[in-house]
């Protein structure tokens, strides 16, 4: 589609178990493009099942990635977005079907 459509447009790849790793990438891009367009947070961990089923460490773990994940993310990118006039990050959402 963005080739289609002559859409300039650049996926970077990222961990957002990391703080570093979520900087990393959103410097890149202000450093390319000279500035940061849009934000797609499409991260994040579904379990089913017992909740008795899951240790400690891997409930951890989803919290991890999808809570402090978005604030990882955030913190690298919103003050960029405010910067150039206005921030709307966006979230991807998915549920499970019966």
């Amino acid at each position: 589609m963005a080739e289609a459509e002559r859409l300039d447009l650049h996926v970077v790849e990222l961990d957002v178990a990391s703080q570093e790793s979520a900087d990393r990438p959103v410097a890149a891009v202000l450093e390319n493009a000279g500035a940061l367009d849009v934000v797609i947070r499409n991260a994040g961990h579904l379990v089913t099942g017992y909740v008795e089923a899951f240790t400690a460490e891997e409930i951890a773990h989803l919290v991890d990635v999808n809570t402090l994940g978005v604030q990882r993310l955030n913190r690298a990118a919103l003050p960029h977005l405010r910067g150039q006039g206005g921030a709307a990050p966006s979230s991807t959402w998915a549920a499970p079907s019966r």
